[in-house]
């Protein structure tokens, strides 16, 4: 299950890690660079969608203005609510993620304020409710008898603000200046233990957004998680030193065998012969009737040179298994082949090149892929021979970057995946054409992948 919300993350352009809890709070630590997930209430999967998507939306828009929140004296919930509804906003315009914000908005209504008219009356659940308003009908009357017209129009306008603002310290003027003019109705009170899924018991899980001291970090680690963005990456990528726990033994009888096979397309090729009419036509020799045809022969030889040839291992959480254990297999297949291969594994939380293929089965897999990390990197390097591992459930900035590479690359670019389940079939059409090779096991692999590599010279 987690696998999936990770692919799904991934597509929103998520580089960072995921924890499942069953509380009922979900937060984005910003310095910590993590989402959490409560699901306590919440099991749809559009729901669990909708909680991912709002915290992606703080992971891309909302700013560390932990120091002007505490200068202005405002309170984190009432910040919160109204840069939830400017991050909301921009979510729902730049992915499709309206559907889960109704999903998810309408459950929280039915849990905290359907049934507990008492819910209305505090002031930071006015601003929550009205915020809802965009993807649920709210009842009026309810929130009339309980405010002030002014008050309720004042929130309105906050939010719309907010929700055209350019950035998170405008948020927090904007909350500022509601609060300065209501302070005496926002202080008599405190959030509600349960105004939405974002809020913990009094607003307290608010501060983990902003401030990065989160709870998580004493359950989970210490936070040292990679915050490095698509294109930020170093030139140079480092190198894996081989630390850790084997996760797999790799499979050397099949990579022998296979190996084998690769071997003998590349290294050892038989001529092709070919024979033409004197007229420049193909003939096949068997359907010739005439012995005075005049005919010739030609033949092609197969380069037999070390092809220099750059792998490219998918180390995002939808590979974990079979798919990371089977990749790992062929990038020995073709170590086994004679190929000069340099290989590099990304995922959320780093880029490696990897020296000794008996090191892959120590590196996990988590997160994303990020390939286009690999964007310096690739700038100035050159080779024979691109070969792509990955089930194709990937991010747009990483589809983005193996389109340039097929630009550059062309035929030379293959993509692979070998694992019972179907990778995206129509992405990788649309990546690599008729270059991509998706199997059951690896058993196979060879033939296909030295027949695609001879087309491509």
């Amino acid at each position: 299950m987690k696998g999936k919300y990770l692919v799904f993350a991934s597509s929103l352009d998520f580089c960072g890690k995921i924890y499942f809890t069953e509380d009922e709070t979900s937060y984005y630590n910003l310095k910590g660079n993590y989402i959490v997930i409560g699901r306590k209430n919440y099991e749809h999967d559009s729901q669990i969608k909708a909680l991912i998507a709002h915290e992606v939306g703080h992971y891309h828009f909302t700013s560390d203005e932990t120091k002007k929140i505490e200068e202005l004296g405002v309170p984190f919930a009432l910040v919160n609510i109204l840069e939830d509804a400017r991050i909301e906003k921009k979510m729902v315009e730049k992915y499709e993620v309206k559907d889960f914000f109704t999903a998810l908005h309408k459950r929280s209504y039915e849990l905290y304020y359907e049934n507990n008219p008492e819910a209305f009356k505090n002031p930071y659940n006015l601003g929550v409710l009205l915020r809802w308003e965009t993807y649920l009908h709210i009842p009026e009357e309810r929130i009339k008898n309980f405010w002030e017209e002014e008050f309720v129009n004042d929130w309105r306008k906050a939010l719309e603000k907010a929700e055209n603002s350019e950035n998170t310290s405008e948020v927090v003027d904007i909350a500022y200046e509601l609060f300065k003019k209501w302070e005496e109705k926002f202080s008599s009170t405190s959030p509600a233990v349960c105004i939405s899924p974002e809020f913990g018991e009094n607003g307290e899980n608010l501060k983990e957004t902003f401030s990065g001291k989160a709870e998580i970090e004493k359950k989970f680690g210490n936070g040292k998680f990679s915050a490095e963005k698509d294109g930020e990456f170093p030139k140079d990528i480092p190198v894996f030193k081989g630390e850790g726990f084997e996760l797999y033994p790799l499979d050397y009888p099949l990579i022998f065998s296979e190996g084998e096979k690769l071997k003998r397309y590349l290294r050892k090729p038989k001529k092709e012969l070919t024979v033409y009419s004197c007229f420049g036509k193909k003939v096949n020799p068997r359907k010739l009737v005439f012995s005075s045809v005049n005919i010739f022969k030609k033949s092609v030889k197969i380069p037999e040179r070390k092809l220099k040839t750059l792998l490219i291992l998918d180390r995002s959480g939808s590979m974990s298994g079979v798919p990371a254990k089977n990749s790992d297999t062929i990038a020995s297949i073709l170590e086994h082949a004679g190929l000069n291969v340099d290989i590099v594994v990304c995922s959320t939380e780093f880029a490696y090149k990897v020296l000794n293929v008996k090191d892959l089965p120590k590196i996990e897999c988590f997160g994303s892929e990020g390939f286009s990390r690999l964007e310096n990197f690739l700038r100035n390097a050159r080779y024979d021979l691109v070969v792509v591992m990955s089930d194709l459930f990937i991010s747009r900035s990483s589809e983005k970057f193996l389109k340039k590479l097929k630009k550059i690359y062309g035929r030379r670019l293959i993509g692979i995946y070998t694992a019972d389940e179907t990778p995206d079939l129509e992405r990788a059409k649309g990546i690599f054409g008729r270059n991509f090779i998706f199997r059951k096991s690896v058993e196979g692999v060879a033939r296909i992948l030295g027949l695609l590599i001879l087309r491509s010279l």
